[in-house]
């Protein structure tokens, strides 16, 4: 039988968890996609009550670039067969090419799990504010006609308690 990766087990022996509180220094908009709504731009909001939400996956996302960067700079675009892995692409899972014995001579993509899991968090916000913007014509660098729009930002003080598990 393959020896597949969802055969061959983490062997989790311990189990270190983080927890924390994040506050906003800068109003910051967490946005959900839906355009339906009072602004173009709205806030990811729990369904329940409505409480600012903050998704691990957004969090995950922004870690991993951050370790990135800080680790290789700017700009450097991972490497999917390189036989060194970023510390990034170590922690937060990465695809890999293998070699399986029973398909021949073919080359199978295969994931990485994570080893850093990020619960959602739900924030306690210190208000919401309405701006305005608009889409900037690179050639000109000057308004274009008809592209202004409307966000939700969460105000500066607004707390998510955040919860990480390695």
């Amino acid at each position: 039988m393959s020896d597949s990766q969802w055969l061959r087990s983490r062997e989790v022996v311990e189990r270190v968890i983080i927890t924390g509180r994040l506050v906003l220094e800068t109003p910051t908009s967490f946005g959900n996609g839906d355009t339906d709504g009072l602004t173009d731009i709205a806030l990811s909001r729990d369904p329940l009550d409505g409480a600012p939400l903050l998704t691990g996956a957004s969090i995950a996302g922004a870690l991993r670039n951050y370790l990135r960067e800080y680790e290789r700079g700017f700009g450097w675009a991972e490497q999917k067969e390189a036989p060194v892995k970023s510390y990034a692409e170590l922690l937060f899972g990465h695809l890999t090419v293998d070699d399986d014995p029973v398909v021949e001579n073919r080359r199978i993509k295969a994931t990485v799990q994570s080893w850093l899991m990020i619960d959602d968090a739900l924030g306690t916000h210190a208000g919401v504010e309405l701006r305005d913007g608009v889409a900037i014509e690179a050639k000109t660098r000057t308004a274009e006609e008809h592209k202004k729009y409307d966000l939700e930002l969460l105000a500066a003080g607004t707390t998510f308690d955040i919860c990480f598990e390695l």
